[in-house]
């Protein structure tokens, strides 16, 4: 099947500095001069009989391959072609795409290495386009940190293609060192056809940065598909330019079984180096993060002996760059750490944090309010760098005892469903080596929004999930320290002042959004929500060319003219928008969390959300103090480890309390961060929902034992049952009570607040809210900072 090339490549972006080294060909990419059908070996050699059977197949049903023939190919002339063959469960497509790799990159007069990204990324999407309902297309858009910027690559169902890179001459010693992947690092996939309404678009955070292997996981994430993938373009650098564009794709389809294929990532461990780890009294834990460090010191300090798996590198040597990326922590997710005892919790609060008293909303005219958070002074967030904080609790769990395992990658093929009720067995990936864990014991999986664990088990059948993505992304925006109190609210209007340092920034402007929080060195890390996608007002549109700068100007000029200078004026605040990188936001609801003895998701990996209600470490860190009290009640004696309790069953009960505990109120909290979201977005700039929100103040001040807000039974509650699911149920019931109020005077204005009629507001709290918090057996007064 030939292949055509659209007339010309997308248009150049910028250019940016060129690099010293020269490309390298990708591992497990065909041999140099490989014929098209070795090409389908090779994709096929990662599967077993069934895609054998199909390769054969494939070489007898197309003339312009001789399966016969040992002689090499004439590169230099054979066509362009693609080969796709699917028999049993699984199809393998295969390709030659040297010209079509060549006409392109010498169309942008590509570096060396940039030409061999850019070469993958073409065929990367003609690969998934091929096979496609006739008139779809494919954009994929690979945006990393590298200084190759931006690579975009299109191609049909017809199989045209065309691609781009944001800066050709960029040049480096690997594709992974030009694509540079970090935090924010994204590759997206959408997906157009005339007939649809819209387009369809997945987004995942990037992880190799080697274009295949980063394709394979987009596969597994979002369109549940297990597969295979080679991309190979080889320069010839006395002819300076491509020499040889080779690659293959092999998918699984519904249905596959284990004694037909094996799964991509094991690559066949049994040539591999393989332990046991674990034993009575031991608990492996997957990721080093926030939720994965606390658990590991929790179960430390009641003896377990533990081994903490992570992924990447130690976080603590990696050098701070001077700016911190924020999150929110309240009483109730830094109870857990208050529960372990010792200094740890002072600590954190008196070395780590900044107070957040409320919310300083920056109004469109210009107006500056505040809306606190809890009903006084008493009742405060705080502000801390997550990179600090991880640090903090890594540094903690190695004093306790922990073993610790970095650069341990665990692949989607490791096996939960092992025999017996306690144990499985984990490959993971160390370097170019594999390594296979027998786990002896059970396993706690806290690796985060893309835990590879929930993906293994979901491959068994032990578990669904669902990943909602929102179309709306965000990018970080540094403001420098200002001088004086900041940009606080004076307490102008008969409102309360309150310093900057200690608000919560919010610029709402409808369809975006800018927040900014306290670092402890008196900057401010904030950060710009909009949609992704559009042709104005959207990240896609904000590129950092000519034109994509000239919007951004006009954008930042129209909606927020009073942070430029806040932010170092407005040249630092489009060049922030236009060149940082775009993070991902949205939500993770996992069916089933617990399997047996064997594993226990908590965090992240299970219940991953959107950021806007602050919750996401809090809830994360609450997990970790269910499980100690339920370790407690399973497994332990007087809160130490008893080996003799230590049974599968005993463990099986722990997980599955736990999931029953917190199952219902992380599922409330992802609702609610989503409906936070609308709030802060639109709804803190609406004067009847400023006024609703001194409204719902002055009753909790004056009804404290009746009547608290949603918001503080989220952030400081957790004991008395006020659990999340809990804070959901009662919020609705507070807002039909706040609206009834609002009602009665037919609007009020937020100097009539204090003139409510207090006894009916009581007779309404009496009749619509005590009933249910005595039903839910809720205990108002163990709402606390």
């Amino acid at each position: 099947m030939a292949l055509a090339l659209a007339p010309r490549g997308l248009p150049r972006l910028s250019i940016a500095k060129r690099a010293d080294r020269r490309s390298e060909t990708q591992p497990l990419a065909p041999h140099r001069g490989a014929r098209l059908c070795s090409a389908v070996l090779l994709g096929a050699g990662f599967c077993k009989s069934q895609a054998r059977r199909a390769c054969r197949a494939s070489q007898s049903r197309h003339a312009e391959v001789d399966p016969a023939s040992q002689a090499p190919v004439d590169n230099e002339h054979e066509p362009d072609r693609l080969v796709r063959y699917t028999g049993g469960n699984v199809t393998v497509r295969a390709m030659r795409a040297t010209k079509m790799v060549q006409e392109v990159v010498s169309q942008h007069n590509c570096s060396p290495t940039a030409s061999v990204a850019l070469g993958r990324a073409l065929m990367a999407t003609t690969l998934l386009a091929n096979g496609r309902d006739e008139g779809e297309s494919l954009q994929l858009r690979i945006q990393g940190h590298g200084p190759i910027g931006s690579i975009i690559a299109e191609a049909s169902s017809a199989l045209t293609c065309r691609g781009m890179v944001g800066n050709p001459m960029a040049d480096a010693a690997s594709v992974s060192e030009l694509v540079g992947v970090g935090d924010g690092s994204t590759l997206r996939l959408t997906r157009t056809h005339p007939y649809w309404k819209r387009p369809y678009t997945g987004t995942i955070p990037l992880k190799m940065g080697e274009i295949a292997e980063d394709i394979v996981q987009y596969l597994a994430m979002s369109e549940q598909t297990p597969a295979s993938m080679g991309l190979s373009v080889e320069w010839d650098e006395e002819a300076g330019c491509v020499k040889e564009a080779e690659g293959w794709l092999v998918t699984l389809l519904p249905g596959w079984d284990e004694t037909e294929v094996s799964v991509v990532e094991a690559r066949d461990l049994s040539s591999h180096k393989e332990i046991n780890v674990g034993g009575k009294g031991h608990i492996i834990v997957l990721g080093a993060g926030l939720v994965g460090s606390l658990c590991a010191v929790v179960l430390l300090k009641k003896g377990f002996k533990v081994h903490l798996y992570e992924r990447y590198a130690d976080i603590r040597s990696i050098p701070s760059a001077g700016r911190s990326i924020n999150l929110s922590v309240t009483s109730r997710g830094l109870r857990a750490i208050k529960a372990l005892g010792g200094s740890l919790y002072d600590d954190v609060v008196g070395n780590l944090t900044t107070k957040v008293m409320g919310r300083i909303i920056h109004m469109p005219d210009g107006n500056v309010l505040f809306q606190r958070y809890g009903k006084d002074d008493s009742e405060h967030n705080y502000s801390v760098s997550r990179i600090e904080l991880n640090k903090f609790l890594l540094n903690a769990a190695a004093n306790a005892g922990a073993e610790l395992h970095f650069n341990h990658a665990l692949q989607e093929s490791s096996d939960f469903a092992t025999p017996g009720d306690v144990g499985s067995c984990l490959h993971f990936k160390v370097g170019k080596e594999c390594l296979k864990v027998n786990a002896e014991c059970p396993v706690v999986a806290c690796d985060g929004a893309g835990s590879r664990v929930r993906y293994a088990l979901k491959r068994c059948g032990l578990t669904d999930f669902t990943e909602d993505l929102l179309t709306r992304g965000y990018k970080e925006v540094l403001f420098p320290k200002p001088e004086g109190d900041g940009f606080g609210a004076k307490g102008e209007d008969g409102g309360e002042p309150c310093k900057g340092q200690f608000g919560l920034h919010i610029w709402p402007r409808g369809d975006h959004m800018l927040m900014a929080l306290a670092n402890r060195d008196g900057s401010f890390t904030g950060t710009i929500y909009m949609e992704n996608e559009g042709p104005d007002e959207s990240f896609a549109a904000f590129t950092d060319t000519a034109g994509g700068r000239a919007k951004c100007i006009d954008f930042c000029n129209k909606y927020y003219a009073e942070a430029i200078p806040l932010v170092g004026g407005l040249d630092s605040l489009v060049n922030q928008i236009v060149q940082n990188p775009t993070g991902i936001l949205g939500t993770v609801r996992t069916s089933q969390w617990a399997v047996k003895g064997n594993v226990l998701l908590i965090g992240d990996s299970c219940h991953a959300m959107v950021p806007f209600f602050g919750q996401g470490c809090n809830c994360g860190f609450e997990d970790t103090l269910w499980l100690s009290k339920l370790m407690d009640r399973f497994c332990c004696d007087d809160g130490q480890v008893c080996l003799e309790k230590c049974t599968s069953e005993n463990y099986a009960a722990c997980f599955a309390a736990v999931q029953a505990e917190r199952k219902p109120s992380a599922d409330a909290i992802c609702d609610m961060a989503l409906e936070n979201f609308i709030e802060m977005r639109d709804k803190t700039g609406d004067v009847k929902f400023q006024v609703m929100k001194k409204l719902e103040n002055r009753l909790e001040n004056v009804f404290p034992d009746k009547f608290r807000s949603r918001y503080a039974m989220v952030c400081y509650g957790g004991e008395g049952n006020v659990s999340y699911a809990n804070a959901k149920d009662l919020g609705s019931v507070q807002s039909s009570i706040l609206e009834k109020l609002w009602e009665a005077l037919g609007g009020m204005s937020p100097e009539e607040v204090n003139c409510i009629d207090l006894a009916q507001a009581e007779q309404l709290i009496d009749q619509l809210l005590v009933p249910q918090q005595e039903k839910l057996g809720i205990d108002l007064s163990t709402i606390r900072h």
